[in-house]
């Protein structure tokens, strides 16, 4: 028997609050305001986060599905499938790539991680921007040699950690409450 479906209620998370709110407006002020810095607006990004706002929204889309012998009925809400930005469709592409990393690419034998980075010998980066980075808490400049996977499941481990999303919706905050405007768009 199948377990009892939880709606997820991204539209309480500051990741779903703030593009709901301020999407729009950052939109029309980019070109003036980022766009000398940062470059020319990518339609990809708009299509991303339009996606992920109506991700498993039955307001959006869905499918009835219905089962031929019995008659039993459900709702099956859509997911928008982005990677890296929708928590929830992350979740499930690393779940099923950990599954594939398993099953077809690793083998029987120890593993070890190593992460480095020679942008700056490269020249993609410059100096002033690697002394910023040196300065901030976290810097991700490193090398560690240290994770040892000696089973497939712990490679598994690190690879779905080699994946993780780029944002954890447990840290985000925002500065201004917008909790209260947020329409109610799920069902209940």
């Amino acid at each position: 028997m199948a377990g009892i479906y939880h709606p997820r209620h991204p539209e309480r998370t500051v990741l779903y609050r703030v593009p709901f709110h301020y999407f729009d407006k950052f939109l029309s002020e980019y070109k003036q305001r980022f766009e000398s810095e940062y470059g020319y607006f990518r339609a990809v990004i708009q299509e991303v986060v339009k996606k992920y706002l109506d991700c498993g929204n039955p307001c959006s889309s869905f499918a009835r599905i219905r089962c031929p012998d019995c008659r039993t009925e459900y709702l099956l809400t859509f997911s928008c499938k982005s990677r890296g930005f929708c928590p929830s469709c992350h979740a499930k592409r690393l779940e099923e790539w950990g599954k594939w990393m398993r099953k077809k690419l690793l083998l029987d034998f120890p593993h070890r991680q190593l992460g480095f980075s020679h942008l700056l010998e490269h020249e993609l980066i410059n100096p002033e921007m690697v002394q910023k980075i040196l300065t901030w808490h976290h810097t991700g400049f490193n090398v560690h040699s240290k994770a040892r996977a000696k089973t497939r499941r712990e490679a598994e481990r690190v690879g779905k950690y080699m994946i993780r999303p780029l944002l954890s919706l447990e840290r985000l905050s925002s500065l201004r409450s917008t909790r209260s405007s947020v329409p109610n768009v799920r069902a209940r």
